[in-house]
Order: C-alpha cells, then structure tokens, then sequence
C-alpha cells in the first residue's frame, strides 16, 4: 500500500504530461486550422501563451515527481483539467 502511494506521484507525472502534449498538439491543429482567417502575429501570440501556460502545471508536477508529493501532483493534474477549456476549445 505504501509502495502504491510513493509511486503515485511519478504516475500522475506522466499523466499530466500526456495531456500537456495532447494539448500541445492540439493547439497546433486548431492554429493551423485558423492560419487562413488570422494574421499570423495573433497565432504566435496564442501559441506562446499556450506554452506558457502549459508550463504551470507541468512544472507543478515536475516538482511533485522530484519530492514525491501528492499534493503537487494532484494539484498539477486538477490545475490543467481546470485550464483544460483554454486547450482544447
């Protein structure tokens, strides 16, 4: 039981790395999909954002891995489910 507990950090790292790429990839798609209707200054400035606010909760999460902490960790994951409408919409 303790062991599930040490190893959940690591897990929910990689969890909110997934979703981070997924996210990532999908910006990507919805940029592309615009380029024609935007000028591409605009798309850039999304596109930086996006990544910087991406970085939040990965960087969260990152720490939660290296102190194996839940709370960072959940943190982490519930921080990027909230901005999840920032992403993917």
């Amino acid at each position: 039981m303790v062991r599930m507990f040490r190893s959940l950090p690591n897990t929910v790292w990689w969890i909110t790395v997934f979703f981070a790429t997924l996210a990532f990839f999908t910006q990507i798609a919805i940029g592309i999909a615009r380029s024609g209707a935007v000028p591409w200054g605009r798309l850039l400035l999304e596109f930086a954002l996006t990544l910087a606010l991406l970085a939040i909760p990965v960087a969260i999460a990152w720490r939660a891995r290296q102190q194996g902490s839940l709370w960072y960790a959940f943190g982490a994951l519930v921080l990027l489910v909230a901005m999840a409408r920032i992403f993917f919409m």
